[in-house]
């Protein structure tokens, strides 16, 4: 989410009561500027589209409303589930389950 706002954001958020950020100040420790959402495209949040999934603990996203907080004008509307189904503790991700997932997030 960081690196589509970073490429479609508005630039820095500057704090109006009919806009939202994109992404508040920094987030995910990122010491960035909060980026704006005014004049960028509708950012919609898919689970298809993300990093491979399992055992490493960065590869874990976190809760729905975590994020929610952090990127206020994402769209998260499509996500079933408020923390983490796909990651499993002790289960990769073969390379061919993640070309499948991406995949099916490009026929979506």
């Amino acid at each position: 989410m960081q690196t589509a706002v970073g490429v479609f954001g508005g630039g820095d958020y500057t704090d109006r009561m009919d806009i939202l950020p994109l992404m508040v100040a920094n987030a995910g420790n990122s010491e960035r500027a909060a980026i704006s959402s005014l004049n960028c495209p509708p950012i919609l949040a898919v689970e298809l589209c993300r990093e491979h999934l399992g055992i490493h603990p960065c590869d874990k996203r976190r809760s729905v409303s975590e994020y929610q907080c952090l990127f206020p004008a994402v769209d998260f509307s499509l996500i079933e589930s408020d923390e983490d189904a796909l990651w499993k503790v002790d289960v990769r991700e073969t390379k061919e389950e993640l070309a499948a997932r991406g995949m099916n997030f490009l026929i979506w």
